[in-house]
């Protein structure tokens, strides 16, 4: 089981459970579905954008993904925005991705895949509410 997810420091989430392989067309089309909520008046104004921070993942550097950023942007206000290489102590959905994986499933009560799949399900689902993540807003500035 495959998770793609958009996450804010507020602890909104939107998720994407995939099973089986994950490719450019599965990650376009939760970037589509994502860009498609953004433009609802919960999330958007005329003049503000949202900003998606990515790896350089392959299924972020395709050609087929890269294609899609100017529609992206120019159409639904979505920039995507990369990350350094190798770099995963600035990627926030990691961090849940990790917290997820080390401390918030119950693992030992799954004994099957359908079993985990709803596990997986539940976390996701009380994100924000039962489990969260601090991240501090100060940023330091030397100079």
């Amino acid at each position: 089981m495959n998770v793609l997810g958009f996450m804010n420091r507020s602890c909104e989430l939107f998720h994407y459970p995939v099973v089986g392989s994950v490719n450019s067309d599965t990650v376009i089309a939760a970037f589509d579905d994502f860009a498609e909520k953004m433009a609802d008046e919960k999330y958007s104004s005329n003049d503000r954008y949202t900003v998606v921070m990515v790896d350089n993942a392959s299924i972020h550097t395709s050609k087929k993904f890269c294609a899609r950023i100017d529609d992206w942007m120019i159409e639904k206000k979505l920039l995507v925005c990369f990350l350094p290489t190798y770099s995963p102590e600035l990627n926030l959905i990691e961090i849940l991705w990790r917290k997820i994986k080390y401390e918030w499933l119950n693992l030992l009560s799954i004994k099957s895949f359908a079993e985990f799949e709803k596990e997986v399900e539940r976390v996701l689902f009380s994100f924000g509410e039962e489990y969260m993540i601090s991240f501090s807003n100060t940023v330091r500035l030397d100079g």
